[in-house]
């Protein structure tokens, strides 16, 4: 609620989606506020898309999961949160892990601390993966300042 707080009719939403409950309750809450306008994806690693192959499969799955973006390299997704997923979001988007790891150096150069499970929705966004955005009010959402100066140093000799 504090997305539509801040920007009360937004024409889509990008939200970092590992096992599906942030992306779930966002949605959730943005449909069962009345804005059906409003379009909502989740983003998921390429190395860790499970939502993605849950909602292809038509049913939550179990399958392996490692990711840069650690946060969201679950192995599962939650039957309750793919059942909201499946309702309420428009789609699921992949990105690689290069996109990942540019997208966490893009945000700290502009002065932005998100670890990499937090940058995924940007790195969709910058990548042109989430569609009609044009003229569009977008909101990305940036999760997870949980990182390290290590963390930080490691991500920047990747790519």
């Amino acid at each position: 609620m504090e997305i539509l707080d801040d920007l009360p009719d937004p024409d889509v939403i990008v939200v970092p989606c590992g096992g599906g409950s942030l992306l779930g309750g966002i949605a959730a809450a943005v449909r069962l506020s009345g804005r059906t306008e409003c379009r909502i994806y989740g983003v998921e690693p390429e190395n860790a898309c499970t939502m993605s192959k849950s909602l292809e499969a038509g049913e939550a799955l179990r399958i392996p999961a490692s990711s840069i973006a650690v946060g969201l390299s679950t192995p599962y997704v939650g039957e309750k949160a793919f059942q909201v997923c499946r309702a309420f979001v428009e789609g699921i988007l992949v990105v690689p892990e290069s996109a990942i790891i540019r997208s966490v150096k893009d945000l700290y150069q502009q002065g932005f601390v998100i670890e990499a499970s937090g940058a995924v929705a940007y790195a969709a966004l910058s990548l042109g993966l989430v569609p009609n955005t044009v003229g569009k009010k977008v909101v990305v959402v940036l999760t997870g300042g949980n990182v390290t100066p290590q963390e930080m140093l490691e991500l920047s000799s990747l790519e």
